[in-house]
């Protein structure tokens, strides 16, 4: 089991590295960290990252509607970063639904069946791509048949205006909207922002804890 884990934790790092690296910190000699509000920002440059810092369903739960409150405040037609976070894994079809055509998508995590979690920049060919469909058949040789490499994406990284995440936000299938904290990122000039999903923190305190 330990092997397979870190076999699939392998591919969901590489997976997230591909996607990430034009947005590396880089001289940690020249990085500010702070932390916001159950947040770590390091900040370095004009580059930032938004990493949820929670340690229990309260502060989830805190955390999610501060990020409302953040995502109400905007300036109408404001056109932001956000990373969504979805209620559950979605299919493709549902997620370009959900986000609609006034949305900018900029990459997609997925999460694999029956563990492992990965991401792609976007756009993909979920379906078609034969580097996917390759990946899934020798992963199978380590998780078994009823491996998938894809059971349904949890969030997407987009840019979009004020009004259209507020319409993605009242979705049932929608857990989390993360603007990040705007106005001390502004502060410090930065340009380019990575925000983390909560995925992680909403599986472990409300979808885990409601099966116990």
């Amino acid at each position: 089991m330990r092997k397979k884990t870190l076999v699939l934790m392998f591919v969901g790092i590489l997976a997230v590295s591909l996607i990430v690296s034009a947005f590396t910190l880089g001289d940690k000699q020249n990085t500010v960290e702070m932390k916001v509000f159950h947040m770590k920002l390091p900040i370095a440059r004009d580059k930032a990252s938004v990493i949820p810092d929670i340690h229990s369903k309260e502060e989830l739960l805190l955390f999610v509607r501060e990020n409302k409150k953040r995502l109400y405040s905007l300036k109408d037609g404001e056109v932001v970063s956000a990373t969504i976070t979805f209620s559950r894994p979605l299919s493709k079809e549902e997620v370009l639904e959900l986000l609609g055509s006034n949305v900018k998508i900029l990459a997609v995590r997925y999460k694999s069946y029956p563990e492992g979690i990965g991401q792609l920049p976007y756009p993909m060919e979920v379906n078609e791509s034969k580097e996917l469909m390759l990946l899934e058949k020798d992963l199978r040789q380590n998780f078994g048949e009823e491996f998938k490499l894809i059971e349904g994406f949890i969030s997407t990284k987009v840019v979009a205006p004020k009004e259209e995440l507020i319409r993605i936000s009242k979705s049932r299938d929608v857990f989390d909207v993360n603007i990040g904290p705007k106005a001390t990122l502004d502060g410090y000039g930065v340009k380019y922002v990575t925000i983390e999903d909560v995925w992680w923190k909403y599986e472990k305190y409300i979808l885990k804890a409601e099966n116990r």
